[in-house]
């Protein structure tokens, strides 16, 4: 196989691309700050000036949603794994095993990767804190993607219960708790490892399933 002078002159910004994200990643948390120097992510990337960050990202908000994509890909990836062989069962899929693919991949991916578990102590605050749809953010840069779609129609069709503003409200909520708490797991000692950790995804997913599945109160009904 002939490898062409564009085809190098890509390998190497696809590697130039990694490196940056990479050295951003780990900086910001180190600092538990996006207010990085441009400068600092640039030296640690092995570039020589902040023309190559710029080139590729615009500046440090477009470097920041390329970390995020690259990641919630990984997610995606990870959730269409589980819905796949979840979905190739006998029996229809119950609510829990559905809620628990809100949070049950990252949890996975964290429990294999440190870096991934720097990732969410520092970015996970991203979709919790957002002042718009957390829905709407998510699916923006493609944190939902195929296998978020077809997750959410299924929890759709199982909560019937629920009309449809309720159920958009319930999700949005899940997607913040979800990212608040794995958050909050990632910083502490041994996150993601031993029974503590298996005890937490599965309270968190109970959470999940429990406010999913309730049904509104005579006090939200009386609310028009």
């Amino acid at each position: 196989m002939t490898v062409t002078f564009t085809d190098a002159r890509r390998s190497r910004g696809e590697a130039t691309r990694k490196a940056l994200m990479d050295a951003a990643e780990s900086l910001i948390a180190e600092h538990d700050s996006y207010a990085v120097p441009l400068r600092e992510i640039v030296k640690r990337a092995g570039q020589k000036n902040e023309s190559a960050l710029q080139y590729h990202f615009g500046n440090l908000q477009g470097l920041v949603s390329a970390i995020n994509e690259r990641r919630w890909l990984e997610a995606r990836q990870k959730r269409g794994e589980m819905l796949s062989a979840l979905l190739q069962k006998r029996t229809p899929p119950t609510i829990r095993e559905l809620c628990s693919l809100m949070v049950l991949p990252e949890f996975l991916l964290a429990k294999e990767s440190t870096s991934r578990r720097l990732y969410i102590a520092t970015f996970s605050q991203e979709l919790a804190k957002t002042p718009f749809s957390a829905i709407e953010i998510a699916n923006q840069f493609g944190g939902g993607g195929e296998s978020g779609e077809q997750l959410g129609s299924l929890l759709r069709e199982a909560l019937n219960h629920l009309d449809d503003d309720t159920f958009r409200q319930r999700l949005d909520i899940a997607i913040r708790m979800g990212s608040t708490m794995m958050g909050h797991h990632a910083r502490q000692p041994n996150a993601f490892r031993g029974k503590a950790a298996l005890k937490f995804v599965n309270q968190l997913i109970d959470a999940i399933e429990g406010m999913f599945t309730i049904k509104p109160s005579s006090d939200t009904e009386s609310i028009t």
